[in-house]
């Protein structure tokens, strides 16, 4: 195989209406290959990841001149090299087949088609199933959704690593009993079998910002240890919202059983989405082994669909301003991590508790980094206790002004670490 579909092939088919791009294709591998099974995938199959990982080998077709793209990725992670067009013979198992990816321009976007040229069609079906089923799970990452597609973000996964549970500091047994009700459902398949409940569960973790709603999901997740989707988005230029849900929703379905969470609920449901959202939550499709976590600063803002009717979302977890108790637990774990000279007296730190009423978690945080900040202009001059003490003046003259909801400092675990900061400066020294 392999040896007549070239390049002048492609030109040609490029150049037909976008429409028949495909169909071309499809009919001259059929004369070319004649003798194979022929399969085609509206989609990137993803035999490249396939490959990498060891599944398989592959090397470049001689008669397909292969097209490679560019992208960058930033500073720190440099750029990423792929295919766009390119004909490949795969060795799997014991078998040889051959692989093509074709993208094209469709207005805005790409599209791109992949045709899976097998001895036999059986061959063809198995190895699209061991490539879509490797490509399907999820590991060492987690799968964001915004704007109708699926990427993987091995560096949310890496923060998420970093987020445990004895690191949240929530009132009374919050914290306890939501990451046993979560531990519970996974646990209790069998039990939910038994007794004929849909397996199947939904919580909603609400109050003001920077109160440390997304510390908890991101804990969670590392003590859950389960499969994440992550929702971004429901936008998208090319599709509608319900096509949109439908997808992810789908993609969810299969890869149970999985964590589902919704970050800013208020903001991804609509009037115009709201209806299609609750039927593909709560609707005749089994939403079996998915346990979904939305949060929302404003739960005033969703209707009474989704906040009172249990079974979409069944337990309602408030997250509210820490009292003087939490704040002053707070800041003893963040003093406890601060080099010595850095560190508050205990008494010290009960006075900055009590003068910083009404912040949040995340405010809290800007207190530590703004102190740690203000100490280092003069390192040993002042104690650090008369620093926060100062440092929470304004502070608190900002928690006293009308929230700017595009201006909070996050909501508890700012991308600012307060002691990458500290090595940078000892380092200077």
């Amino acid at each position: 195989m392999g040896d007549k579909f070239n390049s002048k092939h492609l030109r040609k088919a490029l150049e037909l209406p976008l429409s028949a791009i495909s169909y071309q294709v499809t009919c001259w591998l059929n004369e070319c290959f004649p003798q194979v099974a022929i399969e085609r995938y509206p989609g990137d199959l993803g035999v490249d990841r396939f490959a990498f990982d060891g599944h398989c080998k592959t090397e470049p077709s001689k008669h397909l001149l292969p097209e490679f793209g560019l992208g960058y990725d930033g500073p720190s992670k440099g750029f990423h090299r792929s295919s766009t067009q390119i004909l490949q013979t795969v060795h799997w198992k014991d078998q040889r087949l051959e692989v093509l990816e074709v993208t094209w321009l469709n207005q805005y976007s790409s599209e791109t088609c992949t045709w899976i040229l097998a001895p036999t069609q059986r061959v063809a079906w198995d190895f699209f199933l061991a490539v879509m089923d490797y490509n399907n799970e999820i590991r060492g990452e987690i799968l964001v959704f915004n704007g109708g597609c699926f990427s993987k973000d091995k560096q949310l996964y890496a923060d998420i690593q970093s987020s445990r549970l004895d690191n949240l500091v929530l009132p009374g047994t919050v914290k306890e009993e939501l990451a046993q009700d979560c531990q519970e459902f996974f646990e209790s398949r069998d039990l939910y079998a038994r007794y004929g409940v849909p397996w199947k569960r939904g919580y909603l973790l609400m109050g003001p910002p920077g109160n440390g709603k997304s510390h908890a999901v991101k804990a969670l997740l590392n003590h859950l240890k389960q499969a994440c989707i992550y929702v971004q988005s429901f936008k998208s230029e090319h599709q509608t919202d319900h096509s949109v849900m439908r997808t992810l929703f789908k993609r969810a379905r299969a890869t149970t059983p999985c964590v589902l969470v919704l970050e800013d609920l208020d903001s991804l449901i609509n009037d115009g989405n709201r209806s299609f959202f609750l039927n593909e939550l709560d609707g005749f499709a089994s939403n079996h082994g998915i346990l979904s976590i939305a949060t929302t600063n404003h739960p005033e803002r969703l209707d009474p669909a989704i906040l009172e009717r249990p079974s979409r979302f069944d337990r309602k977890y408030h997250f509210e301003l820490p009292q003087s108790a939490e704040r002053l637990s707070y800041l003893k774990l963040w003093n406890g991590k601060l080099e010595k000279e850095l560190r508050c007296a205990p008494k010290s730190l009960t006075k900055v508790a009590d003068a910083t009423e009404g912040f949040s978690y995340a405010y809290l945080k800007e207190l530590v980094l703004s102190s740690m900040m203000a100490w280092m202009r003069a390192p040993g001059q002042r104690k650090m206790d008369e620093v926060m003490l100062e440092v929470s003046i304004p502070l608190a003259q900002q928690v006293s002004q009308p929230e700017d909801e595009g201006a909070n400092y996050g909501d508890g675990e700012s991308d600012v670490d307060p002691m990458a900061i500290l090595r940078r400066f000892r380092r200077r020294r």
